[in-house]
């Protein structure tokens, strides 16, 4: 199986996986931290509670103070990011509670937070961090702060796969650059989908 069919059997095995992340609210305050996709995932959850929660790239917390009343949740796929370490390294020393979101249980992140939650799908070995690892830790994310998601996963993948087939036959990318617009919620869908052309196509997308 080359890779494209590897993301392929990825997208599809969502709506048989995601149904199964049922996660009990944490805390109302969550600081999100991760990069790439994983800050992505977080960002989902800053618009979704009206910014009551946050998500930052761990190197916006590098030099920062870290209140303790905060739970600060690092969502990373490897658990291996070494800036995401050594801000829960900080975290826990301040005596904030701290949580990993990882597929890694054995990594250093997991072992340096109090609380580890695996989205509970299989990771699919894919060139890249694949869809349903990426819908899985938008999923937790949302359900760590108590916000439930429909289980609709059977209905939206149908809707999203007709919006997408309809989009290849009318839509023409441009030569130059293609700006992605969205606000609110759709400003992390804007981001993933300019992160993800960059990663598959080596085309920059940029979003706001």
């Amino acid at each position: 199986m080359n890779s494209i069919e590897d993301l392929k059997s990825d997208f599809h095995s969502q709506i048989v996986e995601l149904i199964n992340i049922d996660n009990k609210k944490i805390s109302d305050k969550c600081i999100y931290v991760g990069s790439g996709d994983s800050y992505v995932a977080g960002l989902f959850t800053e618009y979704f509670t009206d910014h009551k929660c946050r998500c930052y790239s761990p190197s916006d917390l590098s030099n920062s103070r870290l209140p303790r009343d905060w739970t600060y949740c690092f969502v990373s796929v490897t658990g291996k990011t070494s800036a995401n370490i050594a801000v829960a390294e900080r975290a826990s020393q301040a005596g904030a509670k701290t949580v990993a979101i990882t597929f890694n249980e054995n990594s250093r992140l997991a072992q340096v937070c109090d609380t580890i939650i695996h989205p509970k799908i299989e990771r699919a070995i894919t060139p890249t961090a694949g869809y349903g690892s990426f819908a899985a830790n938008v999923l937790t994310c949302l359900q760590v702060v108590g916000i439930t998601v429909p289980k609709k996963f059977d209905v939206w993948y149908k809707n999203a796969v007709k919006l997408s087939q309809n989009l290849v036959e009318s839509m023409i990318l441009p030569d130059d650059t293609v700006f992605l617009l969205g606000n609110n919620t759709l400003y992390p869908l804007a981001l993933y989908a300019s992160l993800q052309m960059a990663e598959f196509f080596w085309y920059y997308g940029c979003s706001t």
